[in-house]
């Protein structure tokens, strides 16, 4: 899976332990941009939901 570099971003801050508020406010864009990048990423690994992208990055390795 390919992803952007904002992408990436979100997913390591989201592994870190940060829900989309936190990550919308450490990054400065828009919660409404998380969700839009999160989205993608759904699309991309086939989940449907922050838990189950969250864990799959991590058992992918993703850092």
């Amino acid at each position: 899976v390919e992803l952007t570099s904002k992408e990436l971003e979100v997913i390591k801050l989201a592994l870190s332990g940060m829900d989309r508020k936190e990550i919308s406010q450490e990054l400065c864009i828009s919660e409404s941009t998380v969700k839009s990048h999160l989205s993608h990423m759904y699309r991309k690994f086939g989940v449907k939901r922050y838990s189950e992208l969250v864990a799959l990055a991590a058992e992918l390795g993703i850092s």
